[in-house]
């Protein structure tokens, strides 16, 4: 499987570090492995940090990616933030962060998307 999902701050940010090339398949499994989590939260919100920085290529459209990403509507989801993606990922992201209430952005890196939901979630420690 090309990602690996763990805790970042336990109950609070899943960080999905993938790897290789992504399917779409394999990306549905990274929704579905997220969802399972978002359904097991004791609350709002569960913040989820996508790292692509060791992804040799990204096969399909972030627009495409979003439609497989369902977790975002879930009711315990937070933000979902992008590390590492490639420039018209990280635009895209960037420009439907200025819609009202989205939650897709967009950083450098683990550290500076951590800091962020920290800036924004006085509940993570």
């Amino acid at each position: 499987m090309p990602f690996n999902a763990t805790w970042a701050i336990d109950d609070h940010i899943i960080l999905v570090q993938m790897y290789g090339v992504p399917t779409d398949k394999e990306i549905g499994q990274i929704d579905a492995h997220i969802l399972t989590s978002l359904d097991k939260a004791n609350g709002c919100c569960l913040h989820v940090i996508v790292d692509f920085s060791d992804v040799d290529e990204f096969p399909i459209n972030l627009t495409h990616a979003l439609k497989i990403f369902t977790h975002s509507r879930h009711s315990h989801a937070g933000w979902t933030i992008l590390v590492g993606a490639p420039t018209g990922p990280t635009l895209l992201a960037n420009a439907i962060s200025q819609l009202p209430r989205s939650r897709l952005i967009a950083k450098v890196t683990v550290d500076e998307a951590v800091r962020y939901l920290r800036s924004v979630d006085e509940n993570i420690p």
